[in-house]
């Protein structure tokens, strides 16, 4: 129940932010900018606040686990089994209030398919966080270690999940724990699946990577660039002489690497990271035994 009360009051924290200025027609780099931070942020946290929780509960499950397996009462399979459903019903709650409250304060598109795909990946960024919590510290002695290997696996969706540095600007062997980051798949999800069609304006700032980005594209792919036609004959007025789309600000922000083809990619690949951190905790529980009986 507490954290589902975090849940809700950190959605409406980061959410509204956005509350006086919700969807506008023509926004600005810089707000775009604010808004896919925001959206990277909410599911960092949440992970977060998944992880660091689960820790304790678990080292009092595991522990008292080995002593039911010495007296014969129980086996790895009934607790696995048991720690995937016990908190599946948080990860679905848990992360079904956390998108009410963010996804309609933060002004995001009212479509119902797109706030269904923000919930599942924000879902699987929940069960993941939760479900390697439980796996580490089923594989290792104590919390102190467990807490590392936390720390690690948090740094490390941090760093490559696509915002702090951006998938085009990493080469050579920083992109192999790009690829094999968690929050990579997560991030691309929320953002692709919310901005892909979006056809609202965006002003570009004269000089910037969005402006260059939006004066290359083919004339018929910028209507808004320069203005050419009187502001009511257009859906959006563009108050600049270059506008481009939401959709086109997204494919420059993350250079491209980003796009609605790798949704089903992200679907597969976070599903396995899912069956990964349940095979660790079976495995775990089967051989390690860390409590003297």
């Amino acid at each position: 129940r507490i954290r589902l009360i975090v849940s809700l009051f950190i959605a409406f924290l980061l959410s509204s932010v956005f509350i006086t200025n919700r969807r506008p027609a023509v926004s600005s780099e810089a707000q775009m900018t604010s808004i896919f931070s925001t959206i990277f942020i909410s599911f960092i946290i949440i992970g977060v606040m998944s992880i660091t929780t689960v820790l304790p509960v678990m080292l009092k499950i595991r522990d008292v686990f080995y002593l039911h397996r010495a007296a014969g009462m129980t086996d790895h399979r009934d607790l696995n089994q048991a720690l995937a459903v016990a908190e599946k019903r948080f990860i679905c709650l848990g992360s079904a209030c956390f998108c009410l409250v963010f996804y309609f304060t933060i002004g995001l598109e009212l479509s119902f398919n797109k706030f269904l795909a923000f919930w599942g990946f924000f879902t699987f960024n929940l069960a993941l966080y939760s479900y390697f919590g439980q796996a580490f510290m089923c594989s290792v002695r104590g919390m102190a270690t467990a807490q590392i290997l936390n720390s690690v696996f948090i740094g490390i969706n941090n760093f490559f999940s696509g915002l702090i540095v951006r998938p085009q600007y990493l080469s050579g062997f920083f992109l192999a724990p790009y690829y094999i980051t968690p929050g990579h798949y997560v991030y691309e999800g929320l953002i692709v699946s919310q901005f892909t069609g979006d056809y609202r304006l965006v002003t570009t700032n004269e000089g910037s990577e969005y402006d260059d980005w939006v004066r290359a594209l083919p004339a018929e792919d910028r209507p808004y660039c320069p203005s050419a036609q009187p502001c009511e004959e257009t859906q959006y007025c563009c108050p600049t002489d270059c506008c481009g789309t939401v959709e086109q600000f997204m494919d420059s922000f993350f250079g491209g690497f980003f796009n609605a083809g790798n949704l089903l990619q992200d679907i597969l690949v976070l599903g396995l990271f899912l069956v990964t951190a349940r095979v660790m905790t079976y495995y775990s529980l089967k051989f390690f035994n860390y409590t003297s009986t």
